[in-house]
């Protein structure tokens, strides 16, 4: 798909509000992909960081996906497959949200992946997670087994204040900071 691609998202909402912005009438609009992002990095630092990801024909999953901006973003940036879970019911809204943007290698997945280990199997070139600190830490032991060897952790959705403590745990699986982009008091980073 071209970065001419229309990006339409029908809603979002996110707990922490990083993702809460007005998408009204994006999908009546041409964007390049590369404009969206700079209107959006105002409000999430994690999507202009994506448009610098080397994403193509990686795969890709979005834990805590919401509305799955993150994985229509990944998508667009030549990803070869997106696993988009969230623990509630986003199903609809993540489909509706690829189609609009005709987009087919998204797979929406319902369910606590943490409890349930027969939702996701495989393992993926990038891990996004988009749920806060505490909430990351929770799965780190869950991205550590289900990212490949040489994989890519974005970690998003987390406020200044507990920036610290997340990256010492997150560095305590073997990881390793790549970068950090802050957009007033929220933070996104990307270990290897």
């Amino acid at each position: 798909m071209s970065h001419n691609s229309r990006i339409t998202v029908s809603h979002t909402t996110s707990k922490h509000g990083i993702l809460d912005i007005l998408f009204i009438s994006v999908k009546t609009q041409i964007f390049s992909f590369s404009l969206l992002i700079k209107i959006l990095t105002l409000h999430s630092p994690s999507l202009l960081i994506l448009n610098d990801l080397n994403l193509k024909n990686k795969t890709v999953l979005d834990i805590g996906t919401g509305s799955g901006i993150l994985s229509i973003a990944s998508s667009i940036s030549g990803a070869k497959s997106v696993v988009a879970v969230d623990i509630r019911d986003v199903e609809d809204e993540v489909m509706l949200n690829a189609s609009l943007n005709n987009l087919t290698n998204i797979e929406a997945v319902v369910g606590n992946i943490l409890e349930d280990k027969t939702l996701i199997k495989e393992n993926f070139d990038w891990i996004f997670i988009n749920i806060g600190g505490e909430e990351t830490k929770m799965f780190m032991e869950y991205i550590k087994n289900h990212l490949n060897e040489n994989g890519n952790l974005l970690v998003s959705g987390l406020v200044e204040w507990s920036f610290d403590e997340v990256k010492e745990n997150v560095e305590s699986y073997g990881f390793k900071l790549q970068s950090k982009h802050q957009t007033n008091e929220w933070v996104t980073a990307v270990f290897s």
